[in-house]
């Protein structure tokens, strides 16, 4: 899992997502490149705890830096778990291990340098982040599906009990899944 950082990561992320085809998840073709969106339903009853606030989630992301002369990341950790992504009747299983995440920051702290550097004359702050994907989100996420049988859903009562389907996502390290909650995504333009 990556999380960008900056104004020129998150621009060139944009634009790749924009030019995902979108496609409704009822639409969707096996091995296709897609631009899907819907709403984020733990999967199995699976959560993790935020780390700063311990607010239920499917994935988070943290770090700690000092703002300073010169600046220094101190630490970063990400985790995440499968989830749902839902659109009415119809639905997607996120795998988030190889994805790349364009979160907005839910949580901020910032303290004076001096408190956390002991017997260290620092000007400037340390400031820690949280950005989280918690159950009922709105996502877009863009990546290539593949069909799979529904084991939620029973077989439809059409000759020999068609077998529902559901399509999981899941990325590589050389095709990533772009992941993200900004709502200026979800448009088609």
């Amino acid at each position: 899992m990556e999380r960008f950082e900056g104004w020129l990561a998150r621009r060139a992320f944009h634009r790749r997502v924009r030019a995902a085809p979108r496609t409704a998840i009822r639409d969707l073709d096996d091995g296709a490149l897609a631009r899907i969106t819907g709403r984020v339903v733990t999967l199995d009853g699976q959560t993790l705890a935020a780390p700063f606030t311990g607010k239920p989630c499917v994935y988070f992301s943290v770090s700690t830096m000092f703002h300073g002369s010169p600046p220094q990341l101190f630490g970063s950790n990400q985790q995440g778990v499968p989830f749902l992504l839902v659109s009415g009747d119809h639905r997607a299983v996120v795998e988030p291990d190889h994805a790349r995440m364009s979160l907005g920051t839910h949580h901020r702290t910032r303290s004076p340098a001096t408190h956390f550097m002991y017997r260290q004359n620092m000007n400037g702050y340390i400031e820690r982040r949280e950005s989280v994907i918690a159950p009922g989100d709105e996502l877009v996420i863009v990546g290539v599906g593949i069909g799979e049988p529904d084991p939620e859903r029973p077989p439809s009562a059409l000759f020999r009990g068609t077998t529902a389907r559901r399509f999981r996502f899941t990325g590589s390290e050389d095709a990533p899944l772009l992941v993200s909650d900004e709502p200026g995504l979800f448009s088609t333009d």
